[in-house]
């Protein structure tokens, strides 16, 4: 029987979370430059723009859900973002990640989500199988586009 919980997470979680999301980082050999500071900073403090549930087997955090509200035109309706989802690989295969997911909606209905949106990494056979096997579906009509650095300051700069 596992000893784990899955509650909101709290400002001392912070750490973990980080532990959690560094990992996620290294799975998907992407670069993690966000501190525990950032987490607590944009998470917890006086304007949160993120959530976050927790699988927590007392202090230790194994597992995250890192998310936040988003709008769809189309729809006119609010939905929720899921930005990460992680679980240590022992617990892999075992609910957590669909709880995981549960208590985001959970959380989401608050602010009336009809829909969940997330990405998995291309790379990532094991997550998408996961998300196939909930009812996930591409949206091939569209990609994500990133801009970030000189190019994003440019945008303030007269053209």
């Amino acid at each position: 029987m596992s000893t784990h919980t899955i509650r909101p997470a709290r400002r001392d979680d912070a750490e973990g979370i980080l532990a959690c999301l560094q990992a996620l980082s290294a799975q998907d050999d992407a670069e993690h430059a966000a501190l525990a500071g950032d987490y607590l900073r944009h998470g917890f403090g006086p304007n949160r723009i993120f959530q976050t549930v927790v699988v927590a087997a007392g202090a230790r955090i194994d597992g995250v859900a890192v998310f936040f509200p988003t709008f769809s035109t189309q729809r006119g309706r609010p939905g929720v973002y899921v930005q990460d989802l992680y679980l240590a690989p022992p617990l892999r295969g075992q609910g957590f990640g669909r709880r995981l997911l549960a208590a985001v909606r959970s959380q989401a209905a608050g602010w009336g989500a009809d829909h969940l949106l997330l990405m998995v990494a291309r790379s990532n056979q094991d997550g998408a199988g996961f998300y196939d096997r909930l009812g996930f579906r591409p949206l091939d009509r569209y990609a994500p586009l990133l801009l970030e650095g000189a190019a994003l300051a440019d945008l303030e700069t007269d053209p």
